[in-house]
């Protein structure tokens, strides 16, 4: 089993992104051990400690996925789903592991994982609502962090 490693917790709310949508599909270049498209969706967020974070969700952990959207490698919809969910202003608290790239910096790993196939335990919340609980593809035993 890998040993768990410390997560960074960031609380902070959706930023606008000037002349882009909040949120941003990449197409997929791997698959999962399920053939789940391994894609990502990224959005920001200014955060209380004064940083502007990236936060890149996995799909595959998205608490609203479709069927549709996982037979998919293409962005069927996920994007335009959180938008209509999800604004500019909301309250996020994101868990995950801290990264740095050209001087910005951002969390990954903000959903549950199989114990044995990371070292990173994570989760998303916006406005209250976990967003990366889907423990669809995690396992029997995915680990989840407690948090309120």
């Amino acid at each position: 089993m890998v040993q768990a490693e410390q997560c960074t917790l960031v609380h902070g709310k959706i930023a606008k992104i000037p002349r882009h949508p909040v949120f941003r599909f990449i197409k997929a270049k791997k698959y999962s051990k399920n053939n789940y498209p391994m894609t990502h969706t990224q959005f920001f967020i200014n955060a209380d400690d004064g940083n502007t974070y990236k936060i890149v969700v996995d799909n595959l952990f998205y608490d609203y996925i479709t069927s549709s959207q996982i037979s998919s490698n293409e962005d069927d919809g996920i994007v335009s789903d959180f938008n209509k969910r999800f604004k500019v202003g909301d309250d996020v608290n994101a868990c995950g592991k801290s990264f740095e790239k050209n001087g910005k910096v951002g969390l990954h790993f903000v959903h549950p994982s199989a114990c044995g196939a990371t070292k990173f335990n994570g989760f998303l919340r916006i406005n209250g609502s976990g967003i990366t609980n889907n423990t669809t593809y995690c396992g029997e035993c995915a680990c989840k962090l407690k948090h309120k």
